[in-house]
Formats: C-alpha cells, structure tokens, sequence
C-alpha cells in the first residue's frame, strides 16, 4: 500500500525532475535547509506545513492542491493560439496510432513554444506512464530494449 507520504515524495520529485533543478536549488528558492527538501524527497518526514506548500507551488508554478493531495492536475496549461490541447491521455495513448501528423506537429509546437523552464516531454511521458498501462508496458520493453543495445554495442 502506497502511504500519503510517498506520494508527496513522488510527486515533489517529478516537479524537481522537470524543471531540471538539484534539491539545493529548491531549498535555495523557498529559503530551506537542503537536507529537509532531501527528507522530503526520500520520505523520511511528511508532507511540510502549508506555508512552505505555498511557497514550493509557487517555485514550481504548479496547482497547490495537487502538490498537497495529488488530486488533479499539477498544472493548467496556458495553451497557444488560444486552442487548448486537452489530452484525455489514457485515449490518447490506446489510440496513439490513429493521431494525425498534424496532431503531432499541433503538440510539438506548442511544446517548443513554452519557455517557463519545464520539460513538458518528460510531463507527458511521466503522466501517460501514470494513466496508460500500455504506455508503462512499451516503455519498459524499450529500456530494455535499450540495455540489451549497450550491452551489445
């Protein structure tokens, strides 16, 4: 069973994976001791008090509610042009062969166009990894995959 505490931990290390930043460089911004961002990300302790919740959503710019629950999404996305690309990943990721070429350049593009310092394609390879079985399947056979290429090569 999977405890409140090692979601927030999950969740806190997905935000500082895609925003390419050390633990330091967090503690650094919401004015913590690095060893108490790295109990966070470990699970050693709990969830902090609201206020540095606050403080770690505004870094991030993500949704405080999500951060604090996992409830939701971690972020609204502004999209461009004023069309949203609203995915319902786990369609997208069963129907993933039947998407366009135009759906795919619609996304990259706006991925390319975002410039808040986030690596969106590891958002949406760690979201479809979360809701699409198929997805964590298919990415699990090319690490392997991948491994089995080092070795060789």
């Amino acid at each position: 069973m999977v405890t409140y505490m090692e979601e927030f931990c999950k969740r806190l290390q997905m935000l500082i994976d895609l925003k390419k930043i050390e633990q330091k460089d967090l503690a650094r911004a919401i004015g913590k001791n690095p060893s108490q961002v790295s109990k966070w990300v470990s699970g050693f302790v709990g969830t902090p008090h609201r206020t540095t919740l606050v403080k770690i959503a505004e870094f991030f710019k993500c949704d405080i509610e999500w951060l604090a629950t996992g409830v939701g999404e971690p972020y609204s996305y502004t999209p461009p042009k004023g069309d949203a690309i609203n995915f319902d990943f786990k369609t997208e990721a069963r129907t993933a062969t039947s998407i366009t070429n135009e759906h795919h350049k619609e996304l990259i593009e706006w991925i390319e166009e975002q410039d808040d310092g986030l690596d969106y394609w590891a958002l949406l390879k760690a979201k479809l990894t979360q809701e699409s079985p198929e997805f964590k399947e298919w990415l699990k056979a090319k690490r392997i995959e991948h491994r089995q290429e080092k070795k060789l090569g």
